[in-house]
């Protein structure tokens, strides 16, 4: 199916093999647990988009003048200070760019058609796929203006997992589905918004399998190259998993948390690959990271750890604020070295990234028992500690006119490089 094939042999570099594939064994050495935002950010600033209810898994594309959110049901156009320009509906589907970010092109399962757009929201052509493909979310990466790739969700027994498709909507490459299973007649499949098993990192883009050990790099020639082989993380097994064992998703979690068995996603950036991984993929999972930097070698970790039974979904949880003093940063979307957070106060997904004025100024009342009587407790989400007061300052004049019921913050990290 690929172009590389696994490692097989150890050469000088500890971490790498001879075909040059990074290698982070089991007991590959972790250089710190855990790293603060102030020691991988360049830069930090945010933006308060005129816009409520956006996912805070969007697609998010940070551009010379414009901003580009797309959350599966619409594309929103924004100038840099959170001004609306323009909206495009487009109902369940991927959004990628050009890598000169001249146009850019959305895919929607429901009619199986790519439309290209410039960048003042003009259609300039629409591609009807020949074939159905159903790809969703971080399921669509554009190569070039005449070349396109798909993922396929693996429910068990379909044939293949990549499609190269062409301009004029023909499937021309497919690579098989080497990980085939006899999936369970209630078979079904968890938080799918949280995965990216195709996604555009800062020197191009990569191919990640639900489950598995190795990062790819997708070439326009239509080969996959194996960058990195992650062995430290304990993965949820097949069967274990609900497409696999058609239990209920109450099951899942319990299992999964108890067990620490995670599902992973990447980042890819000009110093860094980074893994998040959090237990079973839910919602109910604690994101945790491992930073490879590519020109040290160096292993880092942030692990967030939280055992209050199952209220840490009311918290805030993500890598410790030491920059401006803010909320911890738990990115979701990148931007070529741009790694980028959502909250806003009417959203999907995790509720921990909900309210963020709210939390920064007030934190979060929390429910509990006290010698079995109900008590409210006041828990602290900011860090409040930054290394310049400057940034601070920055940061408290943001939220002076945030609406909570009509803004979403976007926080906006620049890494080193």
């Amino acid at each position: 199916m690929c172009s590389c094939q696994s490692p097989q042999k150890q050469v000088n570099n500890p971490q790498e093999t001879e075909n040059g594939i990074i290698t982070l064994t089991a007991d590959y050495p972790i250089e710190k647990d855990t790293l603060t935002l102030s020691e991988i950010a360049d830069t930090v600033f945010y933006v308060k988009l005129q816009q409520q209810g956006i996912s805070n898994n969007a697609r998010i594309e940070y551009l010379n003048s414009l901003i580009l959110v797309y959350d599966f049901f619409n594309l929103y156009t924004f100038n840099h200070y959170g001004k609306l320009l323009y909206k495009i509906e487009a109902r369940g589907g991927s959004m990628d760019f050009l890598p000169d970010k001249s146009y850019f092109y959305l895919y929607t399962f429901m009619d199986e058609c790519i439309r290209k757009y410039d960048l003042k929201g003009n259609i300039l052509q629409t591609i009807h796929l020949k074939e159905k493909v159903d790809g969703y979310r971080y399921s669509f990466l554009c190569l070039n203006d005449s070349l396109f790739v798909m993922s396929q969700n693996n429910e068990g027994n379909n044939p293949n997992e990549l499609f190269f498709i062409n301009g004029k909507g023909s499937i021309i490459e497919r690579k098989a589905n080497i990980n085939q299973f006899q999936a369970s007649e209630k078979s079904y499949f968890n938080n799918m918004d949280w995965r990216r098993s195709l996604f555009r990192g800062q020197n191009g883009c990569y191919y990640h399998r639900d489950y598995s050990d190795t990062l790819w790099k997708v070439h326009d020639d239509m080969t996959l190259q194996a960058l990195l082989v992650e062995n430290k993380i304990k993965k949820v097994p097949l069967e274990q998993r609900t497409e696999y064992s058609g239990k209920p998703m109450s099951d899942y979690i319990t299992t999964t948390l108890a067990e620490k068995l995670n599902v992973v996603r990447y980042y890819e950036t000009s110093l860094y690959y980074i893994a998040e991984y959090k237990a079973g993929g839910h919602s109910r999972g604690l994101s945790n990271y491992l930073f490879y930097d590519k020109k040290t070698t160096k292993l880092y970790q942030v692990t967030n750890k939280f055992d209050y039974e199952n209220k840490h979904a009311l918290f805030h949880f993500g890598i410790f604020n030491d920059y401006d003093g803010g909320l911890a940063f738990a990115p979701s979307a990148q931007s070529g070295d741009y790694l980028i957070m959502v909250n806003a106060s009417d959203q999907q997904g995790d509720r921990h990234k909900t309210l963020p004025k709210t939390l920064y100024q007030e934190g979060r009342i929390i429910p509990e028992l006290v010698n079995k009587k109900p008590v409210s407790r006041q828990r602290q989400m900011r860090s409040d500690v930054y290394h310049d007061e400057r940034h601070r300052d920055q940061l408290n004049e943001f939220f002076k006119d945030f609406n909570e019921k009509e803004h979403t913050m976007l926080m906006f990290v620049k890494l080193k490089k």
